[in-house]
């Protein structure tokens, strides 16, 4: 049996084997507290894409069986083979072969694996050979007939960038090979899967196929598109799954465990890995960062991990000192209780109606925020080399953290968890959770708020960026309440320094009372808010502020005109004192003739203000949740002109 490698052929679309190309290079941000002790990309990788597969494969499982919840037991197992056990799979995999191509090719760099003593040893007994093997239990299998767009394994292995997964999946079939294929020194990937019979593939039950994925490559004057496939024979370069009893066959000569369609435990896929590039513990670790929800949970969500020592691990979140805060917050986020101390909140996001839906608004999700007064929400000295900042997890129904966002970097720092509303069917029936799964990209690693594909749902962008705005509102004002008060005037003194100052400043006749500050220049700019009114946004439940303000001399200044630096802003109100947060709704500003915008700040313009001759703006915010409370604040003085900006 040897590996079939297909040729360019320009009568057919032909795409490059080298597919861990597309993620070469990306990663997983880990922000704040979460870059120290951040796992390898390669394990981070492993554990997001390869879950994600084998975790939506249960949810389609348990939607084809009419199971109330999907479950899944994953097993990533490591082995390090000497001796008979490694020349068996050498011999099988006929592994030789490929370090001959390899050496035919020009070398490893040619056709892209990981690193140079890759296929080195393969033909030395004593050398270890290392493999990883993923098996899963409780999933669905890789059915569907070979041929046409409908087996799953062709998708899994074969394709990349089908979008034909069901709503509440973790992804488009193609991208999860990207986690295994980053994993493997050799860029080879074997599938042994076990399925229930489909009317439309009468006999099948099992298939095995193995994928190299290589740069294209020549060799001699034939040139080769980088994909290897391992399978039976179909013709001179073709070749398709082993099936059945053979496939069975193939995978006990490559040390994988059989599996039957009789025993339901025994339906699913494993997945051969030859020479992982993951450590375990890394592998560990990345499980935790990235898929907590799920295991903290306990609803039939299980991974372990076996190192070569033949020691299971099995990833403990709660034990990670950098994940209880977004684990409390998850359980708000689910409708714990907050406590009565101030220091944890919960809230359900409401959005805007969606686009020519009715006026409804939906429910977004819940979000969970925590805070630690004593500690990491006002770092010491102490921890100052600690990259502080305000984190939460964003979560769908798969239950992956898609991303640890920073909605604000200043103290107080708080984190938290936001859910994404799975259960709401919209008018265009589709839940909020797959609204905001279209937007993500290849890693989904994002909500991302502008529409960067065609054939996305067009509220999908509105929905994710909805769901960033109110959470970094709701943080904001939870910020604010965990602020210490100001305190009371005259209820902490220092009188020895006090005395020290009255002496120095010749104020010791004025008793207790510190000198009154000198008076500050007279203002040479007025303004009159002409206008300002709320009203309903159009299409919308939302409001919106119509306004006016005008700008003129004061009595102060002999000129008749003045250069003038104008800003106009419209800020949410954080707490009950009416103070301002850093965020709001923003606005949509017409300046009069002669003023020209800030090229970096769309609130500041610049121009000549004259007496008598008020100068007037027109204003209307962007639509915002009629629950917010939001405040204009006008400033003018005489200009720092930025770069490229003339006065008039």
């Amino acid at each position: 049996m040897t590996w079939i490698w297909s040729v360019p052929n320009p009568d057919n679309e032909t795409a490059s084997g080298d597919l861990s190309a597309l993620f070469r290079g990306q990663k997983i941000s880990s922000p704040g507290i979460l870059e120290s002790g951040r796992p390898d990309d390669d394990a981070t990788l492993l554990a997001r894409e390869s879950i994600q597969n084998s975790w939506d494969s249960a949810i389609d499982r348990a939607k084809r069986d009419d199971a109330t919840q999907p479950r899944m037991d994953l097993k990533f197992a490591f082995k390090e083979l000497t001796g008979a056990p490694k020349n068996d799979l050498v011999d099988s995999l006929e592994l030789s072969e490929l370090k001959e191509r390899e050496r035919n090719a020009g070398g490893w760099r040619k056709i892209g694996l990981a690193r140079e003593n890759t296929l080195r040893d393969v033909d030395e007994s004593k050398a270890p050979l290392k493999t990883l093997t993923v098996t899963e239990t409780g999933t669905g299998g890789m059915y569907g007939p070979w041929q046409g767009a409908k087996p799953r394994m062709f998708f899994a292995l074969l394709t990349i960038g089908y979008t034909i997964k069901s709503d509440g999946s973790g992804g488009s079939y193609g991208y999860g090979k990207a986690g295994l294929i980053s994993s493997t020194a050799t860029r080879t990937v074997i599938a042994y899967s076990c399925f229930k019979e489909e009317e439309n593939d009468p006999g099948v039950t099992r298939r095995l196929l193995g994928v190299n994925y290589w740069k294209p490559h020549k060799i001699l004057e034939n040139d080769f598109t980088g994909f290897g496939r391992f399978g039976a024979p179909t013709g001179e370069n073709t070749c398709k799954p082993f099936e059945n009893e053979e496939a069975d066959r193939q995978a006990e000569l490559l040390g994988l465990v059989k599996r039957s369609v009789n025993n339901e435990e025994e339906i699913g896929t494993t997945f051969l890995i030859i020479e992982p590039t993951v450590d375990p513990e890394q592998l560990v670790r990345a499980i935790e960062r990235n898929w907590w929800p799920a295991l903290t949970d306990k609803d039939g969500f299980e991974v372990s991990v076996t190192d070569y020592n033949s020691q299971e691990f099995f990833p403990s979140p709660k034990e990670r000192p950098e994940l209880k805060a977004f684990i409390a917050a998850y359980e708000l986020a689910k409708g714990k209780k907050p406590s009565d101390d101030g220091i944890e909140r919960s809230f359900s996001l409401e959005s805007n109606p969606l686009k020519g839906r009715g006026n409804r608004k939906y429910s977004l999700g819940r979000l969970g925020l925590v805070a630690n007064p004593d500690g990491w929400s006002w770092p010491t000295d102490d921890d100052i080399d600690a990259n502080h900042c305000s984190l939460i997890a964003l979560v769908r129904g798969p239950r992956m953290v898609t991303e640890y966002s920073i909605p604000v970097k200043p103290a107080p720092h708080v984190r938290g968890t936001f859910v994404a509303n799975s259960e709401l069917r919209t008018p265009g029936n589709f839940s909020i959770d797959d609204l905001l799964r279209q937007t993500e990209p290849p890693l989904h690693d994002k909500w991302q708020t502008t529409e960067t594909e065609q054939g996305i749902d067009p509220d999908a962008p509105g929905v994710a960026d909805a769901v960033h705005k109110k959470i970094k509102a709701r943080v904001a004002s939870f910020r604010e309440a965990l602020r210490p008060p100001a305190p009371e005037k005259g209820r902490y003194r220092f009188k020895e320094l006090e005395d020290i100052w009255a002496e120095l400043t010749g104020s010791k006749q004025r008793g207790d009372r510190p000198p009154p500050p000198p008076p500050g220049p007279p203002r040479e700019i007025s303004h009159r808010i002409l206008k300002a009114e709320a009203v309903s946004a159009k299409n919308s439940l939302d409001i919106e502020l119509v306004s006016e303000v005008s700008f003129d001399l004061t009595d102060a200044i002999d000129a008749d005109e003045t250069p003038a630096q104008i800003t106009i802003e419209y800020r949410y109100v954080a707490n009950e004192q009416g103070n301002v947060d850093s965020t709001g709704p923003g606005l949509l500003i017409t300046p009069p003739d002669g003023f020209q915008v800030d090229p970096n700040d769309p609130t500041t313009f610049f121009g000549n203000v004259q007496r008598n001759d008020e100068r007037t703006f027109k204003i209307r915010s962007n639509p915002y949740d009629a629950d917010w409370q939001a405040k204009l604040i006008v400033t003018a003085s005489h200009p720092i002109t930025p770069v490229g900006v003339e006065n008039a």
